[in-house]
C-alpha cells in the first residue's frame, strides 16, 4: 500500500442531500479530533444507530463522477484515555484495522468500485479510524488462553476472537476522502458508536461483532452512493444516508 499520509473519516466522501445541523466542533469541542485535517466543517445528520456527521467540500459533487476507483489507507486505531483497559496486543490492533479495511473494500468493490494501491487521476484516496476506541477486558479463566501456534489470522476472525475476549463500550469510526494526486480533502466523516454516540439519558450498550462490521460497511456504502449520484442528474441523486434509498434498483 502507498506510503502516502493524510487525515480521514469512516463515512465519508461526496454529496450530500440533507439539511446540516449543528456542527461537530460546537458539540463536542473535544471528543476524538485526533485523527482529521479539521473537525470544524463537520454537520450532523440524521442517524438511527448512533452520531453521525459529515462534510462535503462545497461545489464538488459535479467532479466526483470522475472516480472510479479507490485506495484505501491502513486505519489507525485510537484507544481513548477513559478506556477501562488501555492496552491492547499488537494482534488484537492489527485485527480491528484489517476489518475496518477489509469490509470498507467488500462494500466498495460490491458497488462497482476497483480497489487499487497507486494514486491517480481516477482513484479516490480514503483515510480511515477508530478512535475513542473503549474495551473492557471479560472475565475468563486459564482455559481461554490461545496459544502461540494457535493465533487466529487477520480478518474478521481475529476481530471476532478479539470480542470474545473484550467489550467494546465505544468507538468512532472516522474517514477522510481525497483526491489521491493532489490530496485535496473531498469529504469526511465521524460515526459515533457506543457510548458517544447514545443521546443524553440514553443507556449505551456493548457493541456486537455484527454492530461493527454494519457500520464500518454502511461508511463504504455511503461513499460508493456518492461517487454514484455524481454521475447522476440532480433530480434522480438520493439520501444515501437511507439504506433503503440507495439499494440497487431491481
Amino acid at each position: 500500500m502507498s506510503s502516502i499520509k493524510f487525515p480521514v473519516t469512516a463515512a465519508c466522501a461526496a454529496v450530500t442531500l440533507l439539511a446540516a445541523g449543528p456542527s461537530f466542533a460546537q458539540q463536542n469541542p473535544f471528543a476524538g479530533q485526533t485523527f482529521l485535517s479539521s473537525y470544524a466543517g463537520l454537520k450532523e445528520v440524521p442517524s438511527k444507530s448512533g452520531k453521525d456527521y459529515t462534510y462535503i467540500k462545497p461545489g464538488v459533487e459535479a467532479g466526483l463522477g470522475k472516480y472510479k476507483s479507490v485506495m484505501i489507507d491502513q486505519p489507525e486505531i485510537f484507544i481513548s484515555p477513559a478506556s477501562p483497559d488501555k492496552g491492547a496486543k499488537p494482534d488484537d490492533v492489527k485485527a480491528i484495522s484489517e476489518l475496518i479495511r477489509s469490509t470498507f473494500a467488500a462494500s466498495l468493490k460490491a458497488r462497482g468500485y476497483q480497489v487499487v494501491d497507486k494514486p491517480g487521476p481516477e482513484t479516490l484516496f480514503i483515510r480511515l479510524a477508530a478512535t475513542d476506541l473503549q474495551i473492557a477486558k471479560k472475565k475468563k479463566g486459564f482455559f481461554s488462553y490461545t496459544p502461540v501456534g494457535l493465533v487466529v489470522g487477520a480478518g474478521s476472525s481475529a476481530m471476532k476472537d478479539f470480542m470474545e475476549k473484550h467489550d467494546v463500550l465505544d468507538m468512532s469510526l472516522q474517514a477522510e476522502s481525497l483526491d489521491s494526486v493532489t490530496n485535496d480533502v473531498l469529504g469526511a466523516s465521524v460515526l459515533k458508536r457506543g457510548k458517544g454516540g447514545v443521546a443524553a439519558g440514553g443507556k449505551a450498550e456493548r457493541l456486537s461483532f455484527e454492530q461493527v462490521v454494519e457500520d464500518i460497511d454502511e461508511g463504504g456504502q455511503r461513499i460508493a452512493c456518492r461517487l454514484d449520484n455524481s454521475r447522476k442528474p440532480v433530480a434522480q441523486r438520493v439520501d444515501c444516508t437511507d439504506p433503503a434509498a440507495r439499494a440497487p434498483k431491481k
